[in-house]
């Protein structure tokens, strides 16, 4: 399968959850290009971001974009869901890998750790980001 066609089957095999008579060879040859293509790894999460009303421009990056707006319906506390990669600290306006020791502890990072790219604040999307990825914890980073 190619990119084009990959695409353009996104809205029908991303429309959870989908049903056991979807999942035909078709359904096979579009994961199989999900898991090898890059691009469209990478454009599928824009797809997702965009779902969740964001923009990814308002991103550093892609990956960033996409591990900020994800929500969690069972945790809606980020420092309680394994599933949450990343955290946000608005005093400091630095992200973070969460440490999950029960508290609200997290490993400040400069750079995505998908891309690389320098993650410089960006006051203008932090006011837009979901409350809950939004830490109330006072942080003196």
């Amino acid at each position: 399968m190619d990119c084009a066609a990959y695409r353009q089957l996104f809205p029908k095999y991303t429309d959870f959850p989908i049903e056991l008579e979807d999942q035909t060879d078709e359904f096979d040859a579009w994961n199989e290009h999900a898991s090898d293509c890059n691009e469209c790894q990478e454009w599928a999460m824009g797809q997702y971001v965009e779902r969740r009303g964001y923009r990814v421009s308002d991103f550093p990056c892609v990956h960033i974009a996409d591990a900020v707006t994800f929500t969690c319906h069972m945790h809606p506390d980020p420092w309680d869901c394994p599933d949450y990669t990343i955290v946000y600290m608005k005093k400091s306006k630095l992200y973070g890998l969460p440490i999950r020791d029960g508290g609200s502890a997290f490993i400040p990072i400069n750079y995505c750790p998908w891309c690389g790219v320098h993650l410089g604040s960006r006051e203008p999307f932090s006011r837009r980001l979901p409350l809950a990825f939004l830490s109330d914890v006072e942080d003196d980073a």
